[in-house]
Formats: structure tokens, sequence, C-alpha cells
């Protein structure tokens, strides 16, 4: 089980199911923004680990996985910029 940063609602919860010496606090602490710092507890033989402050490695972007991301949103997203243009025209000539 991994934790990233959670608010306090949700802290009580996990703290419990990390088990250990492990506090609502203890997670409230854990960076917000793009975080690197993730609390763990791992399973093994039917017997729950402590849990553990982790730093994650952040996965290297590949120009592949960079172009296919850039395809789903322009292809999700995008439209003509004619229609963009009169869609702005149109609010605010009407002010």
């Amino acid at each position: 089980m991994i934790a990233f940063a959670v608010g306090p609602s949700d802290a009580e919860t996990l703290a419990e199911q990390l088990a250990g010496d492990l506090k609502a606090d203890d997670l409230l602490t854990l960076p917000r923004i793009a975080p690197t710092s993730v609390s763990s507890s791992m399973v093994a033989r039917a017997v729950r680990s402590r849990w553990r402050r982790c730093r994650r490695k952040r996965p290297e972007p590949t120009p592949a996985a960079a172009t296919a991301s850039a395809g789903y949103s322009r292809q999700r997203y995008a439209r003509p910029a004619a229609q963009v243009e009169r869609e702005i025209h149109a609010t605010f000539a009407a002010r």
C-alpha cells in the first residue's frame, strides 16, 4: 500500500491501514505538489510491514510518450482556430 499526499479526512483511515506507529500527521506532511515522497507498507506472507517513508523516482519521459500524449490531447480537445476565434469574438462582441 502506498499513500501520496492526502487530506485530513483520509489521513486517519490511511494511518490505520498502513499500521505501526504511523500517525495521520505523518501523511499530512508529505509534499502536495509533484510528490516524490510516499508512505508505504508491504504485506509479505500475510504479515504487514511497518510503514516507511520512501522517495519515488520520476519516470523518464520518452519522445514516444510525449508524442502519444500530445496526439491524444489534440484529438480530444483541439478545435479549428477559426472556430475558436468566432466564439471569442461572439463572446466579447455581446458585451
